[in-house]
């Protein structure tokens, strides 16, 4: 994979599709419950949600909130 193409593609395609903004989940194979991602990176910049993930969570059920946001290309 070149991910220097992604990196300078998906920011791109985000901004285009989803111009107010998104929000990251993730599950690997060993967690046994989603993670909502509150804040992630581009470059330097680490960007935090303006979502309530902890009201999201109350009323979703079975998610916890990741701050640790690595950085995953999906």
């Amino acid at each position: 994979m070149d991910t220097q193409l992604v990196d300078n593609r998906v920011p791109e395609k985000i901004a285009e599709l989803w111009p107010d903004g998104m929000n990251c989940c993730s599950l690997t194979k060993k967690q046994r419950q989603l993670s909502m991602e509150s804040n992630s990176s581009f470059g330097a910049t680490v960007l935090h949600t303006k979502v309530n993930l902890e009201q999201l969570v109350i009323e979703t059920g079975n998610i916890e909130i990741s701050h640790d946001h690595g950085k995953f290309v999906c």
